[in-house]
């Protein structure tokens, strides 16, 4: 699991590299399943998560500013192609108040 950590108020674009999760000649397809949760098993995604872009092997999410402080779970899910290989990965997002 990745962890990361950002402040309440930015808005910040966190950017994970699926190449080494990638077999020979495959790529990410650009509609990747990105899903946000907290603590409690909510779904955040649109409270926290704007947009997301694919720039194979490179998946792009933009998070937003307005999350409370807390923990929170980001679910990568990808599809590649032609073979269809599902890699995935969780990031662990800590938001807090700078001290």
């Amino acid at each position: 699991m990745i962890r990361f950590q950002k402040t309440p108020y930015e808005e910040i674009p966190l950017t994970l590299d699926f190449v080494d999760a990638l077999p020979t000649g495959e790529t990410l397809d650009s509609s990747p399943t990105i899903t946000a949760t907290d603590v409690d098993g909510n779904d955040v995604t649109s409270d926290l998560i704007d947009d997301v872009s694919v720039a194979s092997p490179q998946v792009t999410v933009r998070l937003l500013a307005i999350v409370d402080p807390g923990v929170y779970l980001i679910r990568y899910l990808m599809t590649t192609t032609p073979g269809a290989y599902t890699p995935e990965a969780d990031v662990k997002l800590t938001v807090k108040e700078p001290v």
